[in-house]
Formats: C-alpha cells, structure tokens, sequence
C-alpha cells in the first residue's frame, strides 16, 4: 500500500487529534471552569470526608486512610469521583487501603473486615455531600 500525501496528513490530523483532544480544545470557556469547580469541590468533599471520618473513627487514626493514601494508593479509586462524582468502591478502598501493609493473610483479612464499615461510611458521607 503506498500512502499519498493526503493519506499522510489524515493519518498525522489523527494522531495529533488523539494526541491533544481537539474537540476539548474548543469547549467552552465556561464549561470548562464549571468543569474544574465541580472537581474542586468533589476535592473538598473527601477531605471533609476524611476529617468525619477520623471524628467518628478515631481508633482508625493514623492507620494510612488519609490524605496522602488518597492521592497514591488510592487515587486510581477515587479518580472517577473527583472528576465525574461517581462514587468510589468501599471494597476496593479497603484492599488498596491494606495493600499498603504487609501483613500475613490471615491478619489482612480480619483488618480488612474490621475496616469495612469504616470504607462504607466514607462512601456515604460522600453520597451524602
């Protein structure tokens, strides 16, 4: 197959779409602010989250279901919700959460289930924002 200058061009406008998202590059300006106001207050929400949490938990205090966790472990999970608000897995907080430990399976199970409802609350205080 030989490719012509017009087959060429297509292919690199392609490349470059998918590259810098041009349909993004033209939204907007008011759509786009609105856009990084509502992922700033979903931001608020889980700290505010965090904060109830170690209010109403607070043997789970300075057990890595913070901030920080948040951003690393946690961040591939509560992606989702910052950018579009939908609301995170607790199961799946809860495993990152643990995976950040090294514990025997026996221990990890038994924390994990311990902590649980811990995950569920901050969920629903999330719902509840």
């Amino acid at each position: 197959m030989t490719m012509t200058l017009s087959t060429i061009s297509a292919h690199r406008f392609a490349q470059n779409q998918a590259l810098f998202n041009l349909p993004n590059l033209f939204k907007p300006i008011s759509q786009t602010i609105e856009s990084y106001s509502a992922r700033s207050k979903r931001r608020a929400v889980v700290k505010s989250a965090l904060i109830a949490i170690t209010q109403r938990y607070p043997d789970w205090v300075d057990t890595g279901f913070d901030e920080h966790f948040m951003a690393h472990e946690g961040a591939s999970i509560m992606a989702d919700y910052c950018q579009t608000g939908q609301l995170p897995d607790a199961a799946a907080l809860v495993d990152a959460w643990s995976n950040q430990f090294f514990w025997c399976s026996e221990t990890k199970q038994s924390t994990q289930a311990r902590f649980l409802p811990v995950a569920q609350d901050f969920v629903y205080i999330l719902r509840s924002a």
